[in-house]
């Protein structure tokens, strides 16, 4: 098992920074913005990967999915980007552990549990400014918000998160904080488990 026991302290200095992000590969979960924002990011931090979490070339989603592609080789990313497809619950979570930033892009989203999960992990998050997003993260404390559809803003708050190790650990802790609010702590010490589980292997 390659999951670091906590998050790599000077990411500057290791050899990937991992940025990701989950859900099904479509237009609406902003992976255009995504793709177009770690094409900046790539210019300034040579050795970050992008790793993408969820279904890849769902019904009806093929011609965007084909597109997305064109733009990775276009870019020149495809060394640099790679779609996990779908992936088991606790791959999902062992994913997570392993990413210094977690990114959710989407242009409407319903209630974000996937941020929930991200902050249980003790991931960074840039999100969409957007629905109930803002009422999970408060933007720069518990986490970074950029205005949708802006990649410029996007990579810009991708590379604060990338320079910063104090930065970093403050909104970990302050999202980590935050969470009993929603009610979910069953849910992190389950994850908890789930983590032990795969460190002490």
């Amino acid at each position: 098992s390659n999951i670091p026991t906590e998050k790599e302290q000077d990411i500057s200095k290791s050899n990937t920074i991992k940025i990701g992000t989950i859900g099904k590969i479509t237009k609406r979960k902003g992976i255009l913005t995504l793709i177009n924002a770690f094409n900046e990011v790539i210019k300034q931090h040579s050795n970050c990967k992008l790793e993408l979490v969820g279904e890849f070339n769902a019904i009806g989603h093929e011609e965007f999915c084909d597109s997305i592609l064109n733009l990775c080789n276009r870019f020149n990313l495809d060394q640099k980007i790679e779609f996990k497809g779908m992936l088991p619950y606790d791959k999902v979570f062992q994913s997570l552990f392993s990413w210094e930033v977690f990114v959710l892009a989407s242009e409407y989203e319903g209630f974000g549990l996937v941020v929930v999960e991200a902050m249980a992990t003790g991931t960074p998050v840039v999100a969409s400014r957007v629905d109930a997003i803002p009422e999970i993260i408060d933007d720069q404390k518990s986490g970074l918000l950029f205005k949708s559809g802006d990649h410029e803003d996007l990579a810009n708050k991708i590379i604060q998160l990338i320079n910063s190790e104090s930065l970093r650990s403050e909104l970990a802790h302050n999202a980590s904080a935050s969470l009993p609010r929603f009610g979910i702590q069953r849910m992190i010490s389950e994850l908890d488990d789930e983590y032990s589980r795969f460190t002490k292997q």
